[in-house]
């Protein structure tokens, strides 16, 4: 069948070959993530306040810096929180979020924390925009207080996980890559070659039965 089918075999053969040689050329990206946790003010210790020193305070405050920090939009992308954005198959981009522990119907955000997520082509990339991020949020901060007058003793604070953006390498696995390739190509060929011998078969036999 495949030597009657010559050229669907050579068609095939070759768009597979360039879907490895595609496939060897493609580069990883680096990545990091950073987690900021909003930490409760002394003062709230102290005053013996229980209605200030709750979580659902701590962390309503996490999603309005999320909001401050995003220009009013949410930033979770994913229904898991540890999902990594190169997961998706971003190559170049950035989440600032509040984690939800919850589901799509019912959200909970139940930890005072952000995820600050960056992936891009080079390590230099990623870390300054790590760093420029942890800036955007712990100005948001201050600034959110700042609006209201928070006394210094009951401001809240935070810090990042860690302090310095730890940029790792997430490469394509390219023995899969090119066996899943060698498969598909293999596959569709065979596929479509054997359709096109049983389409002309069928079409020389109706012209047997005419004739």
């Amino acid at each position: 069948m495949l030597a009657r089918q010559w050229l669907v075999l050579v068609v095939g053969t070759a768009l597979t070959v360039a879907g490895a040689v595609a496939a060897v050329q493609m580069t990883g990206v680096f990545t990091a993530r950073t987690t900021i946790t909003l930490l409760p003010p002394p003062g709230w210790a102290i005053g013996g306040n229980t209605l200030t020193d709750s979580a659902a305070t701590m962390v309503g405050f996490a999603k309005l810096i999320e909001q401050t920090v995003n220009d009013s939009q949410d930033g979770q992308l994913f229904a898991a929180p540890d999902t990594p954005l190169y997961g998706a198959g971003v190559r170049q981009g950035e989440l600032v979020y509040v984690p939800n522990a919850g589901g799509q119907w019912a959200p909970n955000f139940n930890r005072p924390f952000l995820y600050i997520d960056v992936v891009g082509p080079t390590p230099e990339y990623v870390e300054s925009r790590v760093e420029a991020l942890t800036e955007e949020v712990a100005d948001a901060v201050d600034e959110r207080q700042d609006e209201f007058g928070v006394a210094e003793d009951q401001r809240v604070t935070w810090d990042a996980t860690p302090a310095t953006p730890e940029v790792s390498y997430v490469g394509p696995n390219r023995l899969r890559m090119l066996g899943g390739i060698a498969l598909l190509g293999a596959g569709v060929t065979a596929g479509a070659a054997f359709g096109v011998d049983l389409l002309r078969k069928r079409r020389a036999d109706a012209r047997a039965a005419v004739h």
